[in-house]
């Protein structure tokens, strides 16, 4: 499966991924820690990782560092929209996150 040159190019978007475009751009700081971490896994020697445990490492790090919590949530509906960025925005990465189809 080929991805789309970005997320932002898909022909149709959900509603899902209107409101991770909102958040992401609301919340840049959480898609840096989200890179920050699945580049340490690279740099390790991992080659293929889920984008959940990236994101769980993510929400730990904002739970236990009270200096970046704000009050805000991340949805769990939010990881394969950060996957398919982060692929993009790192195509010397591809294949590191499986990717399927997303449901519209």
């Amino acid at each position: 499966m080929t991805l789309p040159e970005t997320l932002f190019d898909q022909p149709c978007k959900s509603k899902m991924a209107e409101r991770f475009e909102a958040f992401n751009r609301e919340h840049p700081e959480v898609y840096e820690a989200y890179c920050k971490v699945a580049d340490q896994l690279w740099q390790a020697g991992c080659r293929r990782f889920g984008s959940q445990g990236v994101f769980w490492v993510v929400r730990w790090k904002y739970a236990v560092n009270p200096d970046k919590r704000d009050g805000f949530k991340i949805p769990n509906g939010y990881s394969p929209h950060y996957a398919r960025k982060y692929l993009a925005d790192h195509p010397s990465r591809n294949g590191f996150f499986e990717t399927r189809e997303l449901k519209v």
